[in-house]
């Protein structure tokens, strides 16, 4: 037996979806109802940017949060030199639903940690919202290489933000820090999520990866250059690494306390000097500069010293070795001032 099979989406137009019958694994019937119920916990946000010049229209697209209307949206889609006061006008969109039948939103903040902003929908529409956590079963465990997965893309305004199908198989696992899925194309639109073929949530894609090439023409030799879908993504954190931010809606528009460490420049450790150091089985992070003032001056800390723990916990070993440095600033992060 095979099994099942589903073919990415086809140009722009229309969606070819091939299904082939497995055995104890998605079945044709199954599909369509997964479907239904998934698509539930994405939606379309547009909202308006207000300066002294002009008023700047945006679309992205969310993820239910939770059952009290609150809407994820991905890190970057709200310019972080804004302030809540330039952000006006949120708007919500069904996929799939006529776009005069939106429904307005408050905008609650952004996570310092997590880097997403929050929205929180009016009351009408939050009945026909499933929060995303509904798909976040319990000892699903990470998905699995090869794995065939699948996600959910929109369409633009101007076709009802119509919903469609992508689905592609994993093709590596690695941690950038987070946990991280890279499928072989395209599984999802960059903010939306991604489910196994049980309808477990595996993962949410983010934006911002690309394919790089060379770029021949007849004048010169080759140039590099990358090219980005903005539309979809191959890649997809795992559902460990960003369950934890759909939990961290701000109370109030100015997030939360931000901690400041004050060393800067960190830079992964050398391996040459790894070894000089009998560092060979410790990741670290050199220190290139250190604020005066700062807590990490008062802690001791000068240039060139080199930080293997947080709290007593050992840095982990990542590839590429750089991953540390965010790893680092991440845990740093994670901690509340004082």
């Amino acid at each position: 037996m095979k099994f099942p099979s589903l073919c990415p989406v086809v140009g722009r137009g229309a969606l070819l979806v091939t299904l082939l019958w497995g055995a104890g694994r998605l079945a044709a019937a199954d599909l369509p109802a997964l479907w239904k119920e998934r698509v539930k916990s994405v939606v379309a946000v547009e909202f308006f940017t207000e300066t002294e010049l002009d008023r700047r229209p945006s679309v992205v697209f969310g993820i239910v949060a939770d059952q009290a209307g609150d809407i994820a949206l991905p890190p970057g889609v709200i310019n972080p030199r804004v302030t809540a006061k330039q952000l006006k006008d949120f708007r919500v969109y069904l996929p799939g639903e006529p776009v005069g039948n939106y429904a307005h939103a408050d905008y609650v903040g952004e996570d310092n940690l997590s880097s997403w902003n929050f929205i929180r929908v009016e009351e009408k529409l939050r009945p026909q919202l499933t929060p995303i956590t509904a798909f976040a079963k319990a000892g699903a465990g990470e998905p699995a290489m090869a794995e065939e997965v699948w996600g959910i893309g929109l369409r633009g305004k101007d076709e009802d933000f119509l919903p469609y199908l992508l689905t592609a198989r994993i093709g590596m696992l690695q941690s950038l820090p987070e946990r991280t899925g890279i499928a072989l194309s395209e599984v999802a639109a960059p903010g939306l999520p991604v489910f196994n073929q049980d309808g477990a949530l595996a993962g949410v894609a983010v934006g911002g990866f690309g394919s790089s090439y060379i770029q021949y023409s007849g004048r010169g030799g080759g140039t590099p250059v990358m090219l980005m879908n903005v539309e979809e993504s191959r890649v997809f954190q795992l559902t460990g690494a960003v369950l934890p931010w759909f939990s961290r809606v701000p109370a109030k528009p100015d997030g939360r306390p931000i901690p400041w460490f004050g060393a800067y420049g960190l830079e992964p450790i050398d391996p040459e000097v790894a070894t000089m150091l009998k560092l060979d089985n410790q990741a670290g992070c050199v220190v290139s500069q250190v604020l005066e003032g700062s807590p990490a001056e008062g802690a001791g800390l000068k240039e060139r010293d080199v930080l293997v723990a947080i709290d007593g916990k050992p840095l982990p070993r990542l590839k590429p070795d750089r991953v540390v440095v965010d790893y680092f600033e991440r845990e740093i992060d994670r901690r509340a001032p004082g």
